[in-house]
């Protein structure tokens, strides 16, 4: 996806969802080589790859969204001219303070095109099992306490991916369900579409105990960007553009760490939360 600095024509999709322009300023917001073999297929991103090389030649400059998709067009250039990285203004959103009741807030596309590398299952599983592992071992308590899972962006005109579980099903349902299977119990999940209110999400995420990008591949991050910009605690995959630039300045805690198998990251995905949990008992 590129977006243009002065003016654009849409291609539109059957043409690699990206844009063409008569302008000489491109900006680049994903990178097809880092994820559409296994989002997709392997002649899928090798045509988008092409795509989006050909446009990076034809622009007098190239920019690109953080260091992980500058490094992505430096590759596709090779030299041939340079790539200045763009890092966006934080969000103005008035921080809030923590909730009595633990939240997690997990946002983005919860869809079935968007299952493989957005990893909604991994967030859900991973609350589920600390929530879980906190009612045996007796604590934290926040996790104890019926925690709350918020999930935005919930497609309810599809399936979800590899958690389906019956066509017959609606989405709230099934995703219950399948928490329900980790947790070994109830949990308040609560499922809400995709906004585009800016404002209502903002609300939502300051108003929560944590936000999760659990993506397996992205390009910057703005759920992470967001969510430091609320002053919210985060876990976030070391594969995103958002933890490569925190890495170069001032990252302490570690990352999650991912595989394309999901149900391999639970565990440690579910100690993140519990760390979290732990942190703001102290604070």
């Amino acid at each position: 996806m590129y977006t243009l600095v002065t003016f654009a024509t849409q291609w539109g999709g059957k043409h690699g969802g990206v844009n063409s322009f008569n302008a000489d300023f491109l900006t680049a917001h994903m990178s097809y080589d880092h994820y559409e073999s296994y989002a997709e297929d392997s002649q899928s991103a090798q045509r988008k790859t092409e795509a989006q090389t050909t446009l990076f030649q034809k622009a007098d400059m190239v920019l690109a969204v953080g260091p992980l998709l500058r490094d992505a067009a430096r590759d596709r250039l090779s030299g041939l001219k340079p790539v200045h990285m763009l890092i966006s203004g934080l969000a103005e959103i008035d921080p809030q303070i923590a909730p009595n009741t633990f939240v997690a807030f997990l946002s983005g596309r919860l869809s079935d095109d968007a299952a493989r590398i957005k990893q909604g299952q991994l967030g859900i599983a991973a609350f589920a099992t600390a929530q879980r592992d906190a009612r045996h071992e007796g604590r934290p308590d926040a996790l104890r306490k019926q925690p709350k899972l918020l999930l935005r962006g919930v497609d309810f005109e599809g399936q979800l991916g590899e958690s389906s579980l019956s066509a017959q099903q609606d989405p709230e349902t099934e995703l219950k369900e399948f928490a329900e299977k980790y947790a070994q119990a109830v949990v308040n999940l609560h499922t809400l579409p995709y906004t585009d209110d800016r404002q209502q999400l903002y609300s939502e995420l300051s108003r929560s105990s944590v936000a999760l990008m659990r993506s397996w591949h992205e390009g910057f991050g703005l759920v992470a960007w967001e969510a430091i910009a609320a002053g919210v605690p985060l876990i976030v995959s070391e594969h995103s553009g958002v933890y490569r630039l925190l890495d170069v300045f001032c990252m302490s805690a570690k990352p999650w760490r991912f595989a394309s198998d999901w149900r391999r990251r639970i565990p440690g995905a579910s100690l993140a939360i519990y760390a979290v949990t732990h942190a703001l008992r102290l604070s």
